[in-house]
């Protein structure tokens, strides 16, 4: 799978987060997300639209229970990802699939009227490699490659580990 372009600056400025329990989007990585709730559908609609084509999947920080359905605590550092596609559903439902293309820090719009939360994004770059970076990668992945690959529920290949150190933790931890 290509990996789609980077966020723009402009597009990092006020994107749209969809903030869940236990859910990572990482550079690289697919992720398929089926949105019914009232308030992620109107953030799809906004996505499809008016862009960025771009979501924020931010980490619900724990208690998020009590306030689920407000503006629970979110995670300063999430995944952003495209929306490579989509599928409206009679209804108004919207199924998505997103492709993680940057980490980013995050700094929320309040706007106590907005269907959706948004924030703005600022982009984190992986180190570069040095030689001592790559020494670790190299290590780690030959480790991993001990450990079983547990069933997937489709029939997709493994992913190449190559690229940049950055990359191929990525895919790894994916």
């Amino acid at each position: 799978m290509t990996t789609p372009a980077a966020l723009t600056d402009e597009e990092a400025r006020s994107l749209p987060v969809f903030p869940l329990p236990n859910v990572v989007l990482l550079p690289g990585s697919a992720m398929g997300l089926h949105l019914f709730e009232p308030r992620y559908r109107a953030l799809a609609r906004a996505c499809l639209d008016q862009g960025p084509k771009a979501i924020a999947m931010a980490l619900l920080l724990p208690g998020y229970e009590a306030d689920y359905y407000g503006r629970p605590k979110i995670a300063p550092i999430a995944g952003a990802g495209r929306i490579v596609a989509h599928h409206e559903r009679p209804g108004g439902s919207f199924d998505v699939l997103l492709v993680g293309v940057d980490r980013v820090t995050l700094d929320e719009i309040v706007d106590p009227s907005a269907e959706f939360r948004r924030a703005r994004g600022t982009r984190l770059l992986d180190p570069p490699d040095t030689p001592a970076l790559v020494r670790e990668v190299d290590a780690l992945l030959a480790l991993a490659r001990h450990v079983p690959t547990p069933p997937r529920l489709l029939p997709l290949p493994p992913p190449e580990l190559t690229g940049p150190a950055g990359r191929r933790i990525d895919l790894l931890a994916d």
